[in-house]
């Protein structure tokens, strides 16, 4: 049997196309799906795919893939991003390989889910480094059987260059096939980041991983693409869990209603904006119920214990352009969200202050833990601290239009 090992990171909608892709033959495979420890963007995956098996593993290819390999009971091992699909009769193919003298690894010829010339330039050139090079890279579907992956060590360690390490030690072993049949991955990347500006940047990290020994968690930052991340905070709406001020007075069946009215314009709001759009939620129980109330389509994330000093430092971390906000304010436009994001491109810090002092909205391109730290949180000082703080780090600022949130009865006019 062959196992299919899927590591998975807010792959949304892309890993539910791969998967549907591998069901025609789900009783030949074993499917296992690895997301990481802190994400939950596959349980909205879940029910529609019950012959699959979902683990989760600490972030990053690496061990994400060993831990799907742990658990798989297939004798041949076959790793396939999430977002790449496999031309009919490959499972033959696979099978066949393997019983060839002196095979170690194999891989798919490469392809991109794109028309245009220019990325069946960059298939062409990467047929070329496999040939010269025997160099297939983990986008083309490494596999491999389990006894050779064994011997092999597994993958090590690590986020990047996973697969080139596994890929070195396998020629060292044998030799390296390139099966005619291909593997369509998704372009994304380089519809996001520009062909050459990604075809340079994935030359460069091999150069600086091969030549410079360039550590792979230093190189990660400048390789994974930055999309302009927008988080919305969110709760589940149950009575007595959210707008509780607003609940003394109007009742809690009808405060959950008016919260979730601001929660779904806020929704609205986001997605005519031009980001890639992200719910970190609370409860950390609460991602199935958040994916049938929001929608599969978007990434989940459950809110990190601690207060929210912790849970915005959390979000800001991965880096790159980011903007947080709530969902108390029906004043929140699509145009202001992209108005925060054109002005990261020139300041350091970008903030929607609220009418009760504090803000709807932050924006920053990398985090600043001390603008989280010890603020007074739902008080009329935590806009003023705030500027006070990114001031004293010598950040440049920027706000956007000053807007009203809905807490208390009186702010019900809004709606």
């Amino acid at each position: 049997m062959i196992s299919v090992v899927i590591p998975t990171f807010r792959s949304g909608e892309k890993l539910k196309r791969t998967l549907s892709s591998l069901r025609p033959h789900a009783s030949a495979l074993e499917i296992i799906v690895v997301d990481t420890e802190d994400c939950v963007d596959t349980v909205a995956c879940q029910p529609s795919f019950p012959d699959v098996r979902w683990i989760a593993a600490p972030k990053g290819r690496g061990p994400q893939q060993n831990a799907g390999a742990s658990a798989a009971t297939g004798d041949i091992l076959l790793f396939l991003h999430s977002d790449t699909r496999l031309q009919a009769g490959w499972i033959k193919a696979v099978e066949q390989a393997l019983t060839r003298p002196g095979f170690t690894l194999g891989a798919f010829r490469f392809k991109l889910d794109q028309p245009g010339l220019i990325f069946r330039g960059i298939e062409a050139g990467v047929r070329l480094r496999n040939r010269v090079f025997q160099l297939p890279y983990g986008d083309q579907a490494l596999f491999t059987s389990r006894e050779i992956f064994t011997a092999l060590g597994g993958f090590p360690d690590q986020s990047l260059m996973e697969d080139v390490e596994l890929v070195w030690k396998a020629r060292k072993r044998g030799s390296v096939r390139i099966l005619p049949l291909e593997a369509a991955s998704s372009a994304e990347r380089w519809r996001n980041d520009g062909v050459w500006r990604r075809t340079w940047i994935n030359w460069r990290t091999y150069l600086r991983y091969r030549y410079l020994r360039s550590k792979p968690d230093v190189l990660v930052h400048a390789y994974e693409s930055h999309p302009e991340r927008l988080i919305i905070f969110a709760k589940r709406p149950e009575p007595g869990k959210v707008k509780t001020r607003l609940a003394a007075s109007i009742g809690e069946t009808r405060a959950v209603e008016v919260y979730r009215q601001l929660v779904e314009h806020t929704l609205v709001e986001a997605r005519a904006s031009r980001a890639h759009i992200e719910v970190h939620f609370a409860p950390a129980d609460a991602a199935s119920d958040m994916c049938a109330w929001l929608g599969a389509d978007l990434a989940y994330t459950a809110q990190p214990d601690g207060d929210l000093g912790s849970r915005l430092l959390a979000a800001f971390s991965p880096g790159g352009p980011c903007v947080v906000i709530g969902t108390d304010c029906p004043g929140l436009r699509a145009r202001l969200i992209n108005q925060a994001f054109d002005g990261l491109k020139n300041v350091d810090l970008v903030l929607g202050p609220s009418d009760d002092g504090g803000y709807y909205l932050m924006g920053a391109k990398r985090p600043h833990p001390e603008l989280f730290r010890e603020i007074p949180w739902s008080t009329e000082s935590v806009c003023p601290l705030t500027r006070e703080r990114a001031e004293a780090l010598n950040l440049s600022v920027s706000e956007l239009t000053q807007l009203s949130d809905v807490d208390v009865e009186a702010d019900l006019v809004q709606l």
